[in-house]
């Protein structure tokens, strides 16, 4: 089945227990037109004979209340623009109060869906994601108080009262990359120090490497997103769906106040979040933080690899077919439904008109984008140029100090003259 959009079909019924009549009906697309034809073929064999053309609906909306007016085909059943609406509606409340449905056609759930996350939506978080954002704060507070404990044994130490802090982070620093030093430590406490320092350096990279292997060949993980509850927590998402459709109904009278928050949330964003059919919202999950939610079978129909869809219900709905209020027509089709259970054709049809399935689950590789590895190089411009600044300024203290030291008589310039200067080790 594609994907649907509300039209109007003219149908003309013969039968023994019916004189012909001309009724004008709302279906859906070309493809459910197709579906109904090969129905329609079917019933012929239980003695019903159709004949139908099909139009375009007024609005091309499902129906709602809307500023307490009714829309989409359930308007034109109420305006008598049509008797009979031959689609997938949501049996409601407020519906049943407007046009009469008959027995319940089908079981159908709404399924939220979004894009799949992929290494290369992630610009700035490839390289730093494999922690959390505790895990790094612990590091960085580790990595100070290591360097003000090596300082402190340090300047004790015979031979290191010139010892600098700045050079206790270096060297805590390279033992956390794995590099070693050419400050040579004698005592215990400083040996021990930099022991615990090289093993840290070892599990740190053990976790992190596995981490990033993974993310740059399977993908980030899925996000923990299983009910409307968390997108309604979460600020960087929103929420939507088809405008003029049952799930806002849903959402409006729940007793969740979730619920009732992410209705008010789509109400007031409903011209950015509120989309005119499945595909429109389906492409827009591909190019926002947007969640989408609708009929199972419509998300089935329009997803491919590209899209999540969440594997928890968001509502379950019973759906059928509609007639204007008090349609003596409602136990001639109620009839019709009946023998199309029986006879099997509603479960032929929907294995027929199923949604198509996709083999998502084999991994494909593919290469890495710019964006992907952008914040190394980034980092290395930024290090590069944090680099020069220090030359130039260590530069301009050397200035400083020689023609400092050269109007003091019998004292020598502490630093060579238009030299930078490096501290040795890693």
């Amino acid at each position: 089945m594609g994907l649907l959009k509300p039209c109007t079909l003219d149908i003309s019924i013969c039968s023994e227990v019916n004189s012909n009549f001309l009724m004008k009906m709302v279906p859906l697309d070309p493809t459910l037109r197709l579906c109904f034809e090969q129905s329609f073929n079917l019933l012929n064999l239980l003695g019903f004979e159709f004949r139908y053309s099909c139009r375009p609906s007024r609005d091309g909306q499902w129906g709602s209340v809307e500023d307490g007016r009714w829309t989409g085909m359930i308007k034109d059943l109420v305006d008598d623009v049509a008797d009979f609406a031959v689609a997938s509606l949501d049996i409601t409340h407020e519906r049943s109060t407007a046009i009469d449905f008959l027995l319940p056609v089908s079981r159908t759930q709404y399924r939220m869906v979004m894009k799949k996350p992929s290494t290369n939506d992630q610009t700035w978080t490839t390289f730093t994601q494999e922690f959390h954002l505790h895990v790094w704060a612990v590091l960085v507070a580790s990595i100070v108080v290591f360097a003000i404990i090596l300082y402190l044994i340090s300047i004790t130490e015979k031979g290191k009262e010139k010892f600098r802090i700045s050079d206790s982070v270096t060297i805590v620093l390279g033992a956390l990359c794995g590099q070693g030093t050419e400050v040579e430590y004698r005592r215990l406490s400083s040996r021990l120090v930099l022991l615990i320092l090289m093993l840290l350096h070892v599990v740190l990279l053990a976790h992190y490497t596995s981490n990033l292997v993974s993310a740059l060949a399977v993908g980030p993980a899925l996000p923990a997103i299983s009910s409307i509850s968390d997108v309604v927590r979460s600020s960087s998402l929103s929420l939507g769906t088809v405008r003029d459709t049952a799930p806002l109904e849903y959402l409006k009278v729940s007793p969740n106040p979730d619920y009732q928050l992410a209705y008010k949330n789509m109400m007031a964003k409903k011209d950015h979040v509120l989309v005119g059919d499945t595909l429109e919202g389906m492409q827009k999950t591909l190019k926002e933080n947007y969640i989408y939610f609708d009929t199972g079978i419509y998300v089935l129909n329009a997803a491919d690899c590209r899209h999540l869809i969440l594997p928890n219900a968001v509502f379950t709905a019973i759906t059928s077919f509609a007639l204007q209020k008090g349609s003596p027509l409602v136990p001639v089709f109620n009839q019709i439904i009946l023998k199309m259970k029986m006879t099997g054709i509603l479960h032929k049809l929907e294995q027929h008109f199923g949604p198509p399935y996709h083999n998502c689950d084999q991994t494909q590789s593919e290469a890495t984008e710019l964006a992907a590895v952008l914040t190394p190089f980034l980092l290395l411009i930024f290090v590069i140029g944090l680099s020069i600044c220090c030359c130039l300024a260590e530069h301009l203290h050397q200035e400083v100090t020689s023609t400092l030291s050269l109007k003091k008589p019998g004292i020598s310039p502490k630093y060579p003259k238009n030299a930078c200067h490096t501290t040795k080790g890693t």
